[in-house]
């Protein structure tokens, strides 16, 4: 499944634990979040709350999240909560890859988990910028960012253009990632959303160019390729070395003691 060049604001004007993109207790199975702008939102911008696998968001700016950016004053209780960021993350939350994003503004990436509080296992963060708050678990592998002590020179963020100028950090400071840096100028890819020197994609609707998205398979490094892994569809794809394996169901939503550990399946041998 694929969500790309979107333009996503002013959402979560009623309750803010939600987010532009939001899932949650859910596995992603290989969906990609990509190319999307999402700005203005009264709480995060992708959320991928507990319980969610195997999504890969990359090449998204996301900016203006929060709820000093949709009110005058801030809500009751807000602090206690304190349910903003660009991205979040919530645990239990595995192989959820974030490559190449643009979060600008105070708050950045962050999670959450009411069980299994730390298990970020899988997660890889490489390629982003963020301009605020960095905040994950020791299990995340997180390498080649930039952070908010370094400027990121961006062309003209008060006028929503997160382009990197000539003078930037962030150029030629990455790595290469298959199907995410396959066409990078220079010596390396460079950080977040945009490559320095290449035509910026654009999100949105646009009447007069319709798009023409490719049903292709998608694959990158550090992706999860076990299919059916989470026993979502049963045991598909799966085979039995005993009779008595069997499918166990049972929501696992917020129940550190649960039989199912993500999502609704899971498998036993009693």
């Amino acid at each position: 499944m694929r969500f790309q060049y979107n333009s996503v604001s002013d959402a979560g004007l009623i309750r803010h634990d939600i987010g532009g993109f939001y899932v949650a207790n859910n596995d992603g199975a290989g969906t990609v979040i990509h190319h999307n702008k999402v700005h203005n939102v009264y709480g995060i911008g992708i959320y991928l709350d507990n319980s969610t696998s195997n999504y890969t968001i990359h090449h998204n700016v996301v900016w203006n999240c929060g709820w000093e950016y949709i009110l005058t004053e801030a809500p009751p209780g807000f602090l206690s909560i304190g349910a903003y960021d660009g991205i979040r993350l919530n645990t239990p939350g595995n192989y959820n890859l974030i490559f190449n994003n643009t979060l600008y503004n105070k708050y950045g990436l962050g999670y959450w988990g009411r069980n299994f509080k730390e298990d970020m296992y899988g997660d890889v963060v490489i390629n982003n910028i963020f301009t605020g708050s960095y905040h994950v678990s020791e299990n995340v592998v997180s390498a080649h960012n930039l952070f908010k002590d370094i400027e990121a020179r961006l062309v003209d963020p008060q006028s929503q253009n997160f382009e990197l100028s000539a003078t930037s950090l962030a150029i030629d400071k990455g790595v290469i990632l298959k199907s995410i840096t396959d066409s990078f100028e220079g010596q390396a890819p460079n950080l977040g959303a945009f490559e320095y020197g290449k035509e910026a994609w654009h999100a949105g609707h646009n009447f007069d160019a319709p798009p023409k998205p490719e049903f292709e398979a998608f694959k990158t490094d550090f992706m999860n390729l076990v299919t059916n892994g989470t026993f979502e569809q049963g045991l598909n794809a799966w085979h039995k070395t005993g009779e008595a394996v069997q499918i166990i169901q049972e929501d696992s939503w917020g129940i550190e003691t649960a039989k199912t550990r993500m999502q609704s399946h899971s498998v036993a041998n009693p």
